[in-house]
């Protein structure tokens, strides 16, 4: 199929080469997209333009099409015939932006090399290359060619986005510390209030978590309708996450999303050694949400999870306590037929005799 497609479009160029350059521009397009530098060579011999766009006004450039491949022959050629390099769409992205979040590092090396400016940013979003790239599995070596080439590791989308971010969230450890090292802000929060911190938190990134933490991320910030760090890694069930923010200092009741606590998190889910790891670090066993009212003890005995109704009473929860509708940990375990825990509840909550 490859050869044949080689064929019909060497043929249909000699063909069509009276009524070059458009005809020869979509054949070079073609050709740069497929990766086909022999057919580029040819195209561009039959006067198509280094710079010819995809038809519509501001479409992507044969060296972004190249680019988005990671076609390294093309871009060298391309270049070689001067295609601008800095040439971008209507949307602001550049051949460097599409090397770079296409992990092709091959040809950000070329761009690069070739005058490609680092600190271009899309239109809308604000994003560089570098954010494209620094969670990607070559972003380390991605990230070395950008920074070398002036590339600002502390640069911010319009969102409040950035590279920092984008490592942490897939926990490219050494992307992370490269950037951290040139510069990249771990206070940095996003519009809608997530910080690196919490990005690597909520993956359960525990090596990213620590060594966030030990470059100054705070450790409780509010973290916004999703809650602080803790509560995001709690959620996820990570174990080790939660443990190295814990260790670095989180607040064991740092809001969570809908005003729960990481305790009532853990409790919900049915993590049994967060909840364990939570009260040890002591979290208020009886700490409301804020929506309902709710305890942790509440929230374990309508799960029917005795196990944990007999931890948050060995940590001092308050059987006696009501929600805002007015139910007790004994009423929310009946809801669900747990009748043998209600009468263990109701044991707990009588005034000793």
């Amino acid at each position: 199929m490859r050869a044949l497609t080689s064929l019909l479009l060497s043929a249909w160029l000699a063909v069509s080469a009276a009524q070059a350059p458009p005809v020869a521009d979509r054949a070079l397009l073609m050709a740069a997209e497929a990766g086909r530098a022999e057919l580029v060579a040819f195209a561009l011999d039959q006067g198509a333009s280094p710079d010819a766009r995809d038809g519509r006004s501001g479409g992507p450039t044969a060296l972004m099409l190249a680019a988005h491949g990671g076609h390294s022959e093309v871009i060298d050629l391309l270049i070689s015939r001067g295609a601008d390099v800095n040439a971008a769409d209507s949307a602001g992205v550049t051949p460097l932006m599409l090397a770079a979040g296409g992990d092709h590092y091959g040809s950000v090396r070329a761009l690069v090399a070739a005058g490609a400016d680092p600190n271009a940013t899309e239109v809308n979003s604000g994003n560089t290359a570098l954010m494209a790239a620094a969670g990607n599995l070559s972003g380390y070596d991605i990230a070395v060619e950008l920074i070398g080439a002036g590339a600002s590791a502390g640069a911010r989308g319009r969102d409040g986005f950035d590279a920092l971010m984008a490592a942490a969230r897939r926990c490219r450890v050494r992307t992370l510390e490269l950037l951290l090292l040139n510069g990249a802000d771990p206070g940095n929060v996003t519009g809608d209030g997530r910080t690196a911190l919490m990005l690597a938190a909520q993956d359960g990134a525990a090596d990213c978590v620590g060594r966030l933490l030990d470059a100054g991320a705070p450790a409780n910030a509010p973290g916004g309708d999703g809650g602080s760090a803790l509560a995001r890694a709690v959620a996820g069930g990570h174990a080790a996450a939660s443990a190295a923010l814990l260790a670095g200092g989180a607040d064991p009741d740092g809001p969570g999303r809908g005003g729960q606590t990481p305790l009532m998190i853990a409790v919900r889910a049915g993590h049994a050694a967060l909840v364990d790891a939570l009260l040890r670090a002591g979290a208020d066993a009886d700490a409301r949400e804020s929506s309902t009212g709710n305890t942790a003890l509440m929230l374990a005995a309508n799960l029917g999870r005795g196990d944990l109704v007999e931890r948050l009473l060995a940590a001092g929860a308050d059987p006696a306590a009501r929600a805002a509708h007015g139910w007790t940990a004994a009423e929310a375990a009946r809801m669900v037929g747990e009748e043998g825990l209600a009468q263990r509840l109701e044991e707990a909550a009588a005034p000793p005799r």
